[in-house]
């Protein structure tokens, strides 16, 4: 069977020291992805006979955060007022509002 190594943006990604590592099968293992981990990576196949590349695109999808703000404002009747909401997320997230 053909030796199976694993790149990101040139660099073999087992050597590398983070928590990846190759299946039995070939496969690549990410213990836990995180948004660093999103990426192109490449899949290199090698046997005497020689050698064969696969590219798989990995998207990391992070919750939504809201940024801290007070939890209170205070306005006069009549007097405009714009409360802020600013949400982080990977796809970015919709912010609705509700009473």
């Amino acid at each position: 069977s053909p030796f199976i190594t694993w790149q990101k943006e040139g660099i073999n990604v087992v050597t590398a020291g983070k928590s990846h590592a190759v299946l039995p099968g070939g496969g690549l293992q990410i213990s836990r992805a995180a948004r660093e981990d999103a990426g192109t990576y490449m899949c290199v196949a090698q046997n005497p006979a020689g050698t064969a590349l696969g590219k798989i695109k990995l998207n990391v999808q992070v919750p939504p955060v809201i940024s801290p703000h007070p939890k209170e404002y205070i306005t006069a009747v009549d007097k405009p007022i714009s409360l802020p909401c600013e949400a982080d997320g990977l796809p970015p997230p919709d912010i609705t509002w509700h009473k």
